[in-house]
């Protein structure tokens, strides 16, 4: 999702999951405000694209909340549209799409 952003010019977008930790981690130990090429993204999945590699500035973490029902409340505020997107990974929207070996059916959200 990241890259066809990119590769379309599309600009003042955030994107609500993406899972890296490694970039994580990376980012937390240099610190606010630093400057690094890092590659973030298709590290996890069995589908996973080619990680982009970026320049990037480390910006504060979000305060979290228990109180948080949906991971749309830190968006919607600020969010002038929300689009869900159903893309390959581990991060579907569609939960019966992955391709589990040992789940026993049925089971909710799926079923």
């Amino acid at each position: 999702m990241l890259r066809a952003l990119l590769d379309r010019g599309i600009r003042n977008v955030a994107l609500g999951m993406i899972w890296d930790p490694q970039t994580v981690s990376i980012a937390t130990t240099t610190g606010v405000g630093a400057r690094l090429t890092l590659r973030i993204g298709g590290k996890v999945a069995p589908c996973r694209a080619t990680p982009l590699i970026l320049m990037s500035k480390c910006w504060p973490a979000a305060e979290t909340s228990a109180k948080a029902a949906s991971p749309r409340c830190g968006f919607d505020p600020i969010a002038a549209e929300t689009i869900y997107a159903d893309t390959p990974g581990t991060l579907l929207v569609d939960l019966s799409k992955l391709p589990y070996k040992h789940l026993v059916r049925p089971i909710w959200p799926m079923d």
